[in-house]
């Protein structure tokens, strides 16, 4: 069964490249205004997103709706979204007071407080860096004795990066500061790489004061990195490796200390030589002819063989050499992974001898092949076969369509569902919402169910609302229904939005919502100049 569906697929993908949608193009004027006027009722349901949510019960819910918005937001009302950006630290502070309360504390990393406040602080600087710090001093966890916990120098990290892309000034007042505390991170690195040259096309912005300082900092940098590399339990970073795009800086800045630091770097790449022969065969299997994979095969390490093998098979296939593709496999590879490789070229003998299976043929081979391999199968065939049989095309698809009107039983029909619904949203959106549509109402079921029975079989819902995204399917299922629903949403916003509004708990309504607006406005934002 297995080696029938491999077949298969194996066969679809030789015999077809993937075709994209031909786009469907609107009169000019309608092109024009169509964007104006999605964005337009993309605000307002955003609008409708953001007084809803602080109704909503979990502040993990809340905190991550409002950074979304207020990212959103940003551009068309800076004061509202730094507001809500506030708001959202406080439904922070709020999750990481109830956390140390409670004895429940199985918050998955995504409804995490520290996860959360990373996404405030990075969305936050990525627009200003001095409200991004401003955030992450706020949302700072205060322990006794321990003013700066792994989270913050971590987090500090991060931030110290995001800044640099947005305002590079104020990126090395903040490495300063590092400094002055002895605090060595490799983001430091990057933003000494990056400063002056972010200063060349304003040379009069790199004042004399702000040219000493650099070097100063870069002397420290460099000191620190001299010192014999750290041992394993020691937090403070090895930032040798990364000197090596700070060279001609050093060279420049600092010439006495260039050759030491030439000299260390060069000692420590004499050191990794295992590493390299690693690298090496990396670059073979992907750069390679048969006979260099053969010949590293030869004296690579067991664990790397067989696949260098596999691969000197599959080049030398792709060398039009079918017969000696099919020596190697035979003399070098054990029956399971043999019988996978042989399957593949014969499928590109047949496709060669023009002898390859017909259409009828397949059709019939997926007979026996279960629901929901046939579900994926037949979206393969039918994307497989669009350009050259448009008929076959649509009955493939078809085919697929009926199997998943069925009410779903399973998250294996669900993904089935939404599979189907994404491949017909390219060319029949109706059809598409329809299927969606459909979906949601079983969805609500399963919410339902879910709900009754949190606290006795299952912990999905905390205080009668469900953490969102959330570490499981249910909750995944809901992000992919929004994500879907957003794409069709350039087609037919209201009904989207529309179905959408099909959820029953206030909490899976807004995030799709959210989801909705975030597409929309993301492909509506104009292009850079």
């Amino acid at each position: 069964m297995k080696a029938t569906i491999r077949f298969l697929v194996t066969l679809i993908v030789l015999a077809a490249g993937v075709v994209p949608a031909t786009a469907q193009h609107l009169p000019a004027e309608q092109e024009a205004e169509k964007p104006n006027a999605l964005e337009a009722q993309a605000y307002l349901v955003l609008e409708d997103v953001v007084a809803a949510t602080p109704a909503l019960k979990l502040p993990q819910n809340r905190s991550r709706l409002q950074i979304i918005a207020a990212d959103l937001l940003w551009k068309r009302d800076q004061s509202r979204a730094r507001s809500l950006f506030s708001n959202a630290a406080a439904n922070i502070l709020e999750l990481e007071k109830l956390n140390r309360r409670s004895v429940d504390h199985d918050l998955d990393r995504s409804q995490s407080p520290a996860q959360l406040r990373q996404e405030l602080v990075l969305t936050a600087a990525r627009h200003d860096p001095a409200l991004g710090y401003e955030l992450f001093q706020k949302t700072r966890r205060q322990k006794a004795g321990t003013p700066t916990g792994p989270d913050d120098t971590y987090l500090e990290q991060l931030l110290l990066t995001q800044s640099m892309a947005t305002d590079p000034d104020f990126a090395l007042r903040k490495v300063e500061a590092m400094l002055d505390r002895g605090e060595y991170s490799v983001a430091i690195v990057s933003v000494l790489e990056n400063f002056q040259e972010e200063n060349k096309p304003g040379a009069a912005r790199l004042s004399e004061e702000s040219l000493g300082r650099y070097r100063q900092l870069l002397e420290n940098v460099v000191v620190a990195a001299l010192k014999p590399a750290p041992k394993q339990q020691d937090n403070t970073p090895d930032l040798l490796p990364y000197l090596r795009t700070l060279l001609p800086q050093i060279e420049q800045h600092l010439p006495a200390r260039a050759q030491a630091v030439r000299q260390k770097i060069t000692e420590r790449s004499e050191n990794k030589k295992t590493r390299q022969g690693m690298d090496q065969l990396t670059y073979l299997t992907q750069q390679g002819t048969s006979n260099n994979l053969l010949n590293a095969a030869a004296s690579a390490p067991s664990e790397m063989r067989d696949r260098l093998y596999q691969q000197a098979a599959f080049k030398a296939m792709d060398e039009g050499s079918v017969d000696r593709a099919r020596q190697i496999a035979n003399d070098h590879l054990d029956t399971n992974t043999r019988s996978v490789v042989l399957q593949r070229i014969a499928a590109e003998q047949q496709l060669r001898n023009g002898k390859s299976m017909q259409v009828e043929e397949l059709r019939q081979a997926l007979a026996v092949i279960p629901d929901h391999d046939r579900v994926t199968v037949l979206l393969q065939l039918a994307e497989a076969t669009k350009s050259d049989d448009p008929k076959y095309s649509r009955q493939f698809l078809d085919e697929a369509f009926g199997l998943v009107t069925r009410p779903a039983t399973s998250y294996k029909q669900i993904e089935d569902q939404l599979q189907v619904a994404h491949v017909l949203g390219a060319t029949e959106p109706e059809r598409s919402l329809g299927l969606l549509e459909s979906g949601i109402n079983k969805l609500n079921e399963l919410l339902s169910a879910a709900a009754s029975l949190s606290g006795f079989e299952f912990q999905i819902f905390k205080t009668s609302e469900m953490p969102l995204p959330g570490d499981n399917k249910l909750g995944a299922v809901v992000i992919r229904y929004g994500q879907e629903l957003a794409i069709l949403a350039k087609s037919d916003f209201g009904r989207a939005v529309a179905a959408a509004d099909q959820f029953q708990y206030p909490e899976s309504r807004l995030f799709v919502r959210l989801s909705i607006v975030q597409t929309v406005l993301a492909e509506n934002k104009a292009p850079a100049k």
